[in-house]
């Protein structure tokens, strides 16, 4: 008997150990916080952006889950897609979000040039998936390069804030802690710090031990939704998000 959609996504959440819909929670409580708490800022619009854009990405993975789940190629070709957009729009809040907090000019023409770079890479993936010859496997491992790129140029200036912090005076530090930009940059930082290593063995996982695949998936949407509990902790402080 063949399943109807929700037996297809309650199976595709089991697969995950039921952390894929945590992920959209999380990203509930973000948003929001992120309308409660909303403040005239740019970088509060950008967040919340983000974390929109994160929400239509759970609800597209649904939807591909329900009508596209028989064409393999076709559901990975659209998810990939989006995990390509999300991590552009990703990648984009934070640079966004650290070129405002940094004053060093050689910094922000670093994190300039990554951004460059990055668009380059993506831009690449979208020629590519152009050519019916680009098979699902190449899909995937072109989407989970692009992954680990994003994360090693958003690492760097997450260690920097941390080095400035613990570089301050002690008094400075602590009132630090307690500012939506430490929030920010740690959840951000432990997103990174879980994600990374599994990102740079994913390929082959996905070949040789498709169970470890999936529990190291299911760590991967756990980080993320630490992330945006993070995000929510930041709007619902009464300082901007920079400070």
């Amino acid at each position: 008997m063949e399943k109807n959609g929700w037996e297809r996504n309650i199976e595709f959440w089991e697969r995950y150990y039921y952390l894929h819909p945590v992920w959209f929670c999380c990203m509930s409580i973000a948003l929001i916080a992120g309308i409660r708490y909303y403040r005239n800022e740019k970088l509060n619009f950008h967040f919340l952006a983000y974390t929109i854009a994160g929400l239509l990405i759970f609800l597209a993975t649904q939807v591909v889950i329900n009508f596209f789940s028989r064409e393999q190629k076709t559901t990975k070709l659209i998810i990939e897609i989006s995990n390509v957009l999300f991590c552009t729009i990703e990648f984009l809040t934070f640079y966004i979000f650290f070129y405002q907090i940094f004053n060093f000019k050689y910094t922000k023409l670093i994190m300039s040039i990554c951004f460059v770079l990055l668009l380059i890479l993506e831009t690449l993936f979208f020629i590519k998936i152009q050519n019916t010859n680009f098979t699902t496997t190449k899909i995937m491992r072109f989407s989970f390069y692009i992954n680990v790129v994003e994360f090693f140029f958003l690492l760097l200036p997450c260690l920097l804030f941390f080095y400035n912090l613990l570089t301050r005076k002690k008094t400075e530090s602590l009132n630090s802690i307690k500012s939506p930009s430490f929030w920010i940059t740690t959840g951000l930082f432990f997103y990174i710090s879980i994600s990374l290593p599994f990102l740079l063995i994913a390929d082959t996982l996905l070949l040789i031990h498709r169970e470890l695949y999936n529990a190291m998936f299911a760590i991967h949407f756990l980080s993320i939704s630490i992330l945006f509990l993070c995000i929510a902790k930041a709007f619902s402080c009464k300082a901007p998000l920079t400070t």
